[in-house]
């Protein structure tokens, strides 16, 4: 091309001179989108999943639940309300088949586990419906011939509900509702206190309610008896005798009909050593009797 003449003012058509992109350019500008679409992606909220709805096997509503069983092929759990003049609580029986045929029967106070399993039976709910299935698959989940089957007792109405094997996911049990037929997947975890009552729902708690909460206090050993205000007695070895009283735990529940005397298998005399009677803020009032089996200590 040939140079402007000198003196001559030239500039390009168009008044501006054109951009032009070369390979570094345009590479800058792509990577530059891709840091903003990545930086935008990285700073955004994690969207939260919605939670699966979960499905109510039945609903009690209002109607209190009487007594619920857990029973297997060679043990059975029963824990039901009872009451006395200071209110109602529940109480427990176990029966559990040892080897040739022998059964142990156990009862005893049921603690709050108890409470906490009815709650969750009133409306227990599964993670999902699968409908009512075929009898070869009824087999295969153990539901056939259940593993365990739970009744409750609730007024005039009753349910059942049988338990399988578990359920692929871990932490799951196949159930059937035995009035419908249906199938679910359930928690295990909703099942487990109760499969364990017999252990896990045996109230240790001696007294019924906290050292806080005692007023008076009255000893009765033979012909000598001795009664205190723990509000006006302050005195040191009467509230450590107390304290201990109060962490004593039950460790077995003696059975009704159970001979306490037998030892070794001869019967032993007993003898009242020492009667406590406790009585609470709430006017609540519990005894403890000792008793003294033989000439042991």
């Amino acid at each position: 091309p040939t140079a402007p003449k000198k003196g001559c003012a030239c500039k390009p058509i168009g008044g501006t001179e054109p951009m032009r992109f070369g390979t570094v350019e345009i590479h800058a500008t792509l990577l530059l989108v891709a840091l903003g679409l990545a930086y935008q992606s990285w700073t955004a909220e994690e969207a939260t999943p919605a939670k699966a709805a979960e499905v109510a096997i039945w609903d009690l509503g209002e109607t209190a639940i009487d007594s619920v069983s857990y029973k297997t092929e060679k043990r059975r759990f029963q824990i039901e309300y009872k009451s006395d003049t200071q209110g109602s609580y529940l109480w427990g029986v176990s029966v559990r088949e040892q080897d040739k045929g022998n059964k142990v029967t156990r009862s005893f106070k049921v603690n709050n586990k108890g409470s906490e399993a009815l709650k969750k039976l009133v409306r227990p709910t599964a993670k999902r419906a699968l409908g009512t299935l075929s009898e070869a698959e009824l087999k295969e989940m153990k539901l056939a011939v259940p593993e365990a089957v739970i009744e409750l007792k609730a007024g005039t109405r009753s349910k059942q509900l049988r338990v399988g094997m578990g359920a692929y996911g871990g932490g799951l049990k196949y159930v059937q509702e035995a009035e419908t037929g249906i199938v679910y997947v359930l928690e295990a975890k909703t099942l487990d206190d109760l499969r364990w009552g017999d252990s896990r729902m045996v109230e240790r708690e001696l007294v019924g309610f906290k050292l806080d909460d005692v007023v008076t206090v009255e000893l009765s050993a033979g012909q000598k008896q001795r009664r205190w205000n723990t509000a006006e007695t302050k005195h040191d070895s009467a509230a450590t005798w107390l304290g201990k009283l109060f962490r004593l735990r039950v460790v077995k529940y003696v059975g009704k009909d159970e001979n306490i005397h037998a030892v070794n298998g001869k019967n032993l005399e007993s003898t009242s050593v020492l009667q406590v009677t406790l009585k609470a803020q709430d006017e609540r009032t519990n005894s403890l009797k000792l008793i003294r089996i033989g000439a042991g200590k």
